[in-house]
C-alpha cells in the first residue's frame, strides 16, 4: 500500500511539473499551448539561389530552442524551412513556412505564410497545426505568433 501510494505521489508530481513547464497539455484533455522563442537564440541559414537579394524560391531554414511563458524554462526546439514567395510588386515579400516543434510527449507541424519583416521584428500572424505525433498525433488547429523585439510569443489552440 505504501509503495502504491508512493508510486502515485511521484506520478502526481511529475504531471504538476510537465504541466507547468509546457502548459496546457492535450494528453490532460486541455487545448492551449503557450511557447516563447528568445531571439537572441534564433539561428539561420539564408539561401539566395541567385545572388540578387531573397526572392521568391529562396530560402530560410531556422532553428530555435522553446521555452515556457516563463522565457527561463527550456520545453522544446522549433525547426523552420521557408521559400520566399512573389508578392504583389513581383519581388518576394512574404514566406510561406513548415514548422516542426519537437516538445516532451511528442512533435507538432506547423504551415503558415508570413510576411517578410522590414525592422527585423515578425508582424503578427496566424498558423495552422497541420498534424503531430505521440502526445500530439493527427494534432489540428491553430495558433497565433505575436512579435516582439526581445522575443515571441506561440498560443497554439488544438481542436478537440
Amino acid at each position: 500500500m505504501r509503495r502504491a501510494m508512493f508510486v502515485f505521489a511521484t506520478a502526481l508530481v511529475v504531471a504538476s511539473v510537465s504541466i507547468g513547464a509546457f502548459g496546457l497539455n492535450v494528453a490532460v484533455g486541455q487545448t492551449e499551448i503557450h511557447v516563447v522563442s528568445l531571439t537572441a537564440n534564433h539561428k539561420f541559414i539564408t539561401v539566395d539561389s541567385e545572388r540578387d537579394g531573397f526572392g521568391a524560391g529562396d530560402r530560410i531554414v531556422a532553428w530555435e530552442p522553446l521555452f515556457a511563458a516563463d522565457r527561463v524554462t527550456r520545453v522544446g526546439r522549433a525547426s523552420w524551412d521557408c521559400v520566399g514567395i512573389q508578392g504583389k510588386s513581383g519581388t518576394a515579400k512574404r514566406v510561406m513556412c513548415v514548422g516542426l516543434w519537437e516538445l516532451e510527449g511528442g512533435q507538432i507541424t506547423l504551415r503558415y505564410v508570413q510576411d517578410l519583416p522590414t525592422d527585423g521584428i515578425f508582424a503578427d500572424f496566424t498558423f495552422a497545426v497541420t498534424g503531430g505525433t505521440g502526445t500530439y498525433a493527427n494534432a489540428a488547429g491553430e495558433g497565433n505568433f505575436t512579435g516582439f523585439e526581445e522575443y515571441g510569443d506561440f498560443v497554439i489552440t488544438l481542436e478537440g
